[in-house]
């Protein structure tokens, strides 16, 4: 059986009963991340003891009777609990696409996340997988001496030198939220950053008081002043913890104490038993100034891969200006390069 859910109760029930999806998934990172005009969309597929969620966001698709759905900000995909032995995946094609062309839907987009398992397996013959990156992380089932072994000497000198001078703690107050979004939107201001990076009040509200997940703010107080110079904002979910946002005060941007923050979200995943620990990319790739600084704390890398599936090819082409090497372009869908 396949469907469509858009309300919060039964999209949070049919998610947890996969045991198997990241905080990108849940309905209340929708409900923030949402656009104008944009839905929320869970399509559930059952069948046996197989379970398989894919969230989407549906966008029309300019003034014509089309939609597309793509994923937000954040790693997504299919979210699963896998009959392996039983699970027929021509089954689950058929009724996936089936319900797409009922719903004129013209293209599917997702960015997918590498610490679920099972997503291959699901979208396996619908659309492309294509590798576009790749991610930084920890594999926390490891000894935590030698996750800190692998730091570059410089990170681990530095780390060291910012211990003298700061203290890490978790905020606990409305204050101590209000301090961190502060410096959040400063460090966002600073760096020009596009505007689905300018969150609200509602976001941190939505995300701190989910029960589907646990968000743990990291500030790192001056020892000389009690000033809170940068902060974090990282969610942990299934043994999973994503660094979803990190700022520091422009008067300490000299000391870069966001450094001891990628050490202190280490250090309590690891006091918590987590299993992945993901610091993410950045712009640029390998050759990118942000990827170049996580790479000091870690060594290992994964693919970051992002899913790409054509429904309607003649609604595609048509939809599809004919301009330029519009065509050469990676973009996807193309009618909206």
């Amino acid at each position: 059986m396949i469907q469509i859910i858009q309300n919060e109760k039964d999209w949070t029930n049919f998610l947890q009963a996969t045991k198997n999806f990241d905080f990108y998934h849940t309905y209340e990172y929708h409900k923030v991340r949402l656009k104008y005009g944009e839905e929320p969309w869970l399509i559930s597929y059952t069948d046996a003891n197989t379970k398989i969620a894919l969230p989407f966001v549906k966008r029309q698709i300019f003034d014509t009777e089309f939609f597309d759905l793509t994923s937000v900000h954040g790693y997504l995909g299919p979210a699963s609990k896998l009959d392996a032995e039983n699970f027929d995946p021509s089954k689950f094609k058929g009724e996936f696409e089936k319900l797409l062309q009922k719903e004129n839907i013209v293209s599917v987009f997702s960015k997918l996340n590498p610490y679920i398992n099972h997503q291959e397996s699901v979208l396996d013959k619908l659309g492309t997988i294509e590798q576009v990156g790749e991610l930084l992380y920890i594999d926390l089932t490891t000894d935590a001496v030698l996750q800190r072994q692998a730091y570059r000497k410089s990170v681990k000198n530095d780390v060291n030198k910012l211990r003298r001078s700061f203290t890490v703690r978790i905020a606990q107050t409305k204050e101590d939220i209000e301090a961190f979004i502060g410096i959040y939107l400063e460090t966002m201001e600073r760096v020009s950053a596009d505007e689905r990076f300018i969150l609200g009040q509602d976001y941190f509200d939505i995300l701190t008081k989910s029960k589907n997940f646990e968000a743990k703010i990291l500030l790192v107080v001056s020892n000389s002043t009690g000033e809170i110079a940068a902060g974090s904002l990282s969610i942990i979910t299934n043994g999973i913890v994503q660094g979803e946002l990190m700022g520091t005060k422009n008067k300490f941007l000299p000391m870069s104490p966001a450094k001891l923050l990628y050490d202190e979200i280490r250090l309590l995943a690891n006091d918590l038993n987590l299993k992945y620990l993901n610091y993410g990319g950045g712009a640029g790739g390998r050759e990118g100034s942000l990827y170049m600084m996580k790479s000091g704390f870690s060594k290992n890398h994964i693919p970051f891969k992002v899913w790409k599936y054509v429904v309607d090819p003649i609604a595609y082409d048509s939809l599809v200006p004919k301009k330029g090497k519009i065509k050469s372009n990676n973009f996807f869908p193309l009618y909206r390069s």
